[in-house]
């Protein structure tokens, strides 16, 4: 329970403590035994306390009020901390490496690698013969808005960000069938992550159409 309620008249105590490998933010109006507050078992005295450190984060009370800034760092600090504590517990050690290798490149907006190992790389020729073959499902894994806007005609929608927290949404999907995924072109990351993704599931046949929705719509192929 967290109330979100910022008082300039009313010093307001933070207590963080991890709960189930996540993170809990708890705030408690005025002072519990008036003279001191125990968060995580320390005893602070509210007419002293100037500054409080949690992991590296500082937080300033001044004239007993408590910084809105400080307060919004926290929160977003804890739904960060709680996301990827879930991120680490669905996927092997190997699979989060192999992620993050993404991510990086992902920020340092370079392009996604030329392969991957295990995962062939097919060109928009080759998932255009495919396409008209239908020896394979296309799946697109960009967010569900850029996936209704416009995608490859016929294409099935598993959102790589969904996947990353709920491997069960792959459930729906036959193992032993063929799939092509894709998305917004080789700077995109959400086909490299689906495609790590699905392996690791036990996806045997997994290709990557690294070049994306922007050179399928160069070469003039359907989309809807």
């Amino acid at each position: 329970m967290m109330s979100t309620k910022v008082s300039r008249k009313t010093t307001e105590y933070i207590d963080i403590g991890m709960i189930n490998s996540g993170m809990t933010l708890a705030i408690t109006k005025g002072n519990p035994d008036k003279e001191k507050y125990k968060p995580g078992g320390k005893h602070i005295k509210d007419h002293k306390l100037s500054k409080t450190t949690i992991g590296g984060l500082n937080l300033k009370r001044r004239n007993r009020t408590m910084k809105i800034t400080g307060y919004l760092l926290i929160v977003s600090l804890a739904v960060f901390m709680m996301g990827g504590a879930s991120f680490a517990d669905q996927w092997s050690e190997d699979v989060v490496k192999q992620l993050d290798a993404i991510t990086a490149l992902e920020q340092g907006k370079q392009e996604m690698p030329a392969s991957m190992e295990g995962v062939p790389v097919v060109n928009g020729e080759e998932v255009h013969k495919i396409w008209k073959s239908h020896k394979a499902a296309i799946i697109d894994t960009r967010n569900k808005t850029q996936y209704d806007t416009e995608r490859i005609e016929g294409a099935h929608h598993l959102s790589s960000d969904d996947l990353i927290k709920d491997p069960a949404l792959a459930n729906s999907l036959d193992k032993e069938k063929e799939y092509i995924v894709y998305c917004n072109g080789v700077k995109c990351p959400r086909s490299p992550r689906a495609a790590i993704m699905l392996k690791s599931l036990g996806f045997k046949k997994v290709y990557w159409y690294r070049e994306g929705m922007p050179d399928w719509k160069s070469k003039g192929y359907p989309t809807e």
